[in-house]
């Protein structure tokens, strides 16, 4: 879980 929220998170697993 990043610093930046769960929307960093959320462009990380959808790039993955």
């Amino acid at each position: 879980m990043s610093p930046l929220g769960p929307k960093p998170q959320s462009f990380l697993g959808s790039a993955l």
